[in-house]
Formats: structure tokens, sequence, C-alpha cells
């Protein structure tokens, strides 16, 4: 055999070999997203689409079924961050308009009805005739997963949260998704000029939800919390409680502290720190952690102290 017919035989083989770990690193890492994305939340999951109504989904794979909770874009509520009272619909337009990446919404829609709310979903927001379930498989059909991962589609939430909503709203039939519909939510308020205006009522709010959104395990772990306001801001401790015991959390008091924190703190003990609730509120409310001693007890599981910057 010649020198150049071993050289070919060689480049073909390193070519052949480089192919092989090429296409074995890709398999790898294909089989390491796909286990990071089909493993179960381990929470209670709840985010906004801005359909027309909009909609906040929600999920516990311990009930198997979504809870969808639909809501009147032309009804008012108050807007985080001092924004003042706006209709859902000029929300979401200042939402874009400001820049805000999906914060103004979440944050004022999650105060509104009392969800904990991780992330939008910006959609055309055209009125539809099909069923909510229908109308959502259409926005996160199996094509929309491409849409999402080169950034087609607007969205606060990751691409694997994308395709975690995708495989449980294709896995569902028709009697595993809960509607609920807000639209009776409200009261009338006559403003200074005569005109009638429709605003989301809280009460009227916690009435129709009820306990649809309790978080099983959690619900089961029974842990207890104690919320205490460092700020100056009244009203934020009861508003957080109403948040967090939404997804079954049970708040055991609501105070006040004269030492003011800056971050808030969440306060617990080893054990309680491994637990569903403590990781819920971890992941939802980005506190610092203060670990107490065996001998350190309280009148609660966990301590929230609410910060300036939470404040804000």
């Amino acid at each position: 055999m010649s020198i150049s017919s071993i050289a070919r035989l060689r480049t073909r083989y390193v070519s052949l070999i480089s192919f092989l770990l090429v296409l074995i690193s890709l398999i790898l890492f294909l089989i390491g997203f796909s286990l990071r994305v089909l493993k179960d939340v381990p929470f209670r999951q709840a985010f906004v689409v801005t359909t027309n109504p909009m909609r906040i989904i929600s999920w516990d794979r311990q009930r198997t079924a979504m809870q969808i909770v639909s809501i009147p874009k032309d009804i008012l509520i108050d807007g985080a961050f001092g924004y003042g009272q706006y209709s859902l619909t000029a929300l979401e337009a200042l939402d874009v308009l400001d820049h805000k990446d999906g914060v103004l919404l979440v944050q004022s829609l999650a105060q509104a009805v009392g969800v904990p709310i991780s992330g939008a979903i910006f959609v055309d927001s055209t009125e539809s005739e099909a069923s909510a379930l229908d109308s959502l498989k259409k926005i996160f059909s199996w094509r929309s997963i491409a849409g999402r991962v080169f950034g087609r589609i607007g969205s606060t939430i990751s691409v694997s949260d994308w395709i975690h909503i995708v495989l449980i709203l294709h896995a569902l039939g028709t009697n595993d998704a809960e509607v609920i519909d807000l639209s009776s939510a409200t009261s009338d308020v006559v403003r200074a000029d005569g005109m009638v205006i429709r605003i989301l009522d809280p009460q009227k709010v916690d009435f129709i939800l009820g306990n649809s959104l309790h978080d099983a395990n959690i619900r089961s772990e029974n842990k207890t919390i104690t919320i205490i306001n460092t700020t100056s801001i009244v009203g934020i401790g009861s508003s957080i409680a109403r948040i967090i015991s939404r997804f079954g959390i049970q708040v055991v008091s609501v105070g006040n502290e004269s030492l003011k924190v800056v971050q808030c703190e969440l306060e617990t003990d080893k054990s309680t720190k491994l637990t569903k609730t403590y990781q819920f509120l971890k992941s939802y409310l980005g506190c610092e952690e203060k670990l107490l001693s065996g001998e350190d007890s309280g009148v609660s599981d966990i301590t929230l102290r609410i910060g300036s910057s939470q404040a804000e």
C-alpha cells in the first residue's frame, strides 16, 4: 500500500473517530437535558399567559390535573411598583413599553389574585372561541419548543419550564383541566366622572379560588410560618401571607419588628430546610437563609422576615 493511501486511510479513521465522539457527546447532552426537563418539579408551579381572557396556569403533579384561572382583561387591578390602578390590558402594555421583562405584570397579578406566579408568557391576545385547554395546547404546541429555544416567543420562563408545560398540556384530557372563572369576582366602582369601572375584589377572588390551588405535598407536610415585617410599609406582611398560603402553607401569625433588614430572611432548623415547603419559599422569595440551632425554637417551623428590598 502506498504512503498516500495510508495517509488517506488514517485521515478517514481520525474523521470517523471525531464524528463518533461528537455524536456521543450530543447524545449524552440530550439525555441529560431530557432528564432535567422530564424531572417532576418539587412543588406546584404557576405562570400567567396573556391570552384574552388572561389565564394563570398552575399544576400539581400529585393531583394529575391543571388549574386554569381565567380573568377578563378589562378588569382593573392595582399595579405593582406604584403604577396605580390599570386594566390587565394596560398593565401588559406598560410592561412591554417600560421594558419590565414581565416583572410588572407578574407582580401586579400575583398581589391582586394572591397566587405566587413565577413567570409570564406573552402571546397574541386576540379573542379565541376555542376552549381554554385547546387554546393553551395551540400556544404550547410541539412546534413551539423550537420557537422558544430560538427566542421567537416572548417569555420570561426557562426553556425547560416551557418544555415541561408542553409535555403536561398534551398529556391532559378534557376532564383533567379545571377552569376557574374570576369574571364575577369584581366590584363596580363609580369614578368622579360618573364612569362605572370593574375592579377585582380580593375577598371574592379568595372565595372562588378557595383551596383549589393547594399543593398536595406542601399541605401534607403541615409546616407553619411566621411572617415579620421589618419595613415601614403597612400591609406587606398580610399580602405575602395571602400569596404563599394559596399553595397550602399555614401562616400562624403576621407581625412587625423594629430591627430592619435589607434582604428578606428565612429562618428554620436543619430538618425543615429539606422540606418542599421551605424549598418553595426559598425559590419564590429568594431570601437569605438563617439556620437555627437544635436548642432554638419558635412559635412556627419557619420564620420569614421581610426586608426593604422585598418591600420595594
